[in-house]
Order: structure tokens, then sequence, then C-alpha cells
């Protein structure tokens, strides 16, 4: 019977990854809880109504034709149908009563600062994978170790029961780290470089500020900057970190 269907599901038990802060605290790179939707088509007795797919399609912003493909494929009975959605979100696709729908936590990458760190920290993937910047140099440290949970679920996604199983771990988070950078200095030097740039018409600009009795560099920015928490919209100009590439 299709309706007792049951699939042993492995499922990720995302490690935190460390929290980058300034010398003085100030919060410069957090991950966050979110929700990715997928789906069991290979467990579904039935497709979504066409207002329940047009529904879902507002609410996660993928076309109704992408939806219906991917749950149409019956020999799969795994298949992301978005990523890291919100809590909010999470719960108005749970509120449309689809069956086969279920819900895996993953940890979403969040820049406070947006652009004033980019070039220094810069950023992750969509599967927590250092791209750029610290969160590249110090991935291993970063990262740390995700855990494992092997569970048994209906064809409507619903967890039955645990499973006892070797593949079973706890996640180990990563480690946190604080950087010599000041906040306070790194605002200032970011918002005159700005004037500056645009004073003297210039394609960009960079200012580093050291401590003349440690060494420590207090602020590092560059002009132009981007978003780490939007990075696909910037081009390679925007995120060159001009104080490392451009150094004589």
């Amino acid at each position: 019977n299709q309706g007792d269907q049951r699939f042993v599901r492995t499922l990720t038990l995302p490690a935190s990854r460390g929290m980058i802060t300034d010398r003085n605290g100030a919060t410069l790179a957090l991950s966050a809880p979110t929700e990715s939707l997928y789906a069991m088509p290979s467990g579904m007795e039935e497709m979504p109504t066409a207002q329940q797919l047009a529904a879902l399609s507002d609410i996660v912003d993928v076309p109704v034709d992408v939806l219906s493909e991917k749950l149409s494929k019956k020999e799969k009975d795994f298949v992301y149908l978005k990523r890291q959605l919100s809590q909010e979100k999470a719960d108005a696709v749970t509120a449309l009563g689809i069956k086969g729908l279920a819900f895996q936590k993953e940890l979403k990458r969040h820049y406070p600062m947006g652009n004033l760190f980019a070039h220094v920290i810069g950023f992750t993937n969509i599967d927590g994978k250092g791209q750029e910047g610290l969160e590249l140099s110090r991935e291993d440290s970063l990262h740390g170790a995700d855990g494992a949970k092997v569970v048994l679920r209906d064809n409507k996604g619903n967890i039955v029961d645990s499973l006892d199983s070797p593949r079973n771990s706890d996640p180990k988070n990563g480690q946190d780290m604080v950087l010599s950078l000041d906040q306070r200095i790194q605002t200032l030097a970011y918002d005159e470089l700005n004037k500056a740039v645009a004073y003297h018409k210039a394609k960009a600009g960079t200012v580093v500020v050291l401590d003349a009795q440690t060494g420590e560099i207090l602020a590092l920015v560059n002009s132009p900057a981007y978003d780490p928490n939007q990075p696909g919209s910037a081009g390679s100009e925007q995120r060159r970190n001009r104080a490392v590439t451009d150094m004589i």
C-alpha cells in the first residue's frame, strides 16, 4: 500500500559555523536557522491541486512549472524544492496541507554589517562553505563538523521513528573568531574613502589603518564594495580585495 510506505532518511544535523566579531565583540558574521523544503515524489499519492501549487509558488518564489516537474519525478524519493526558507514562509507552506512535503533544518550565514567588512570576511555558498575572504581561508576552523541522524519517515514527511545507526553523530560547532579590526574605525575609514573616491572621481580606492605600536590592522576597506548577503549580485571588480591584490 503506497499510503503505508516508509522511507529511511539520514538527516543532517548542521554544525553552527563559528561567529566572527571585531575586537570589541561587534558581530560581523553569524549563522541563523532556516528551513529547507523538500518533497518525496515516490511516496506522494496525489499531486497538489492547481490552487495549492500556485500558492506554493508564491511563497517559495519558484515557478509552478518547475515545482510540477520536480514533484512528477516518481522515481525520486528526495528532491529539494526551495532551500533556506524563513520560519514564517515554512509555516505558510505547512498551512497549505500538501502531503509529501517536509523540511530539513539548515543554517544560513548572515552579515549584519553588510558591505562594511565584505572584503575581509568574504562569504559562504548555500551549503555553508567559505568562498572568499576569511570564510574561505579559515574554512576548516569556522565550519566544524555536521552531525547525522537516521530516521524513518512516512509518505507525508512525518518522522515516525529514530533508528540506531553507526551513522548517527552529534554536530561539532565551529570555532569563533575575534579580529583585530575595530568596527568604529572601519566605519569611519569606509565613509571617508567613499567621499574621497567620489570627490576625485576615482575608479576605486583602499584604506588600511594599522596600530603603529603593535602593527595590528584596525581597519581595511575598499571601494567599490559589495553586500556579502547577496554576493551573486556583485561583479568581480566589486568583490576584488584591492588592499591585498593591488599591493606593490
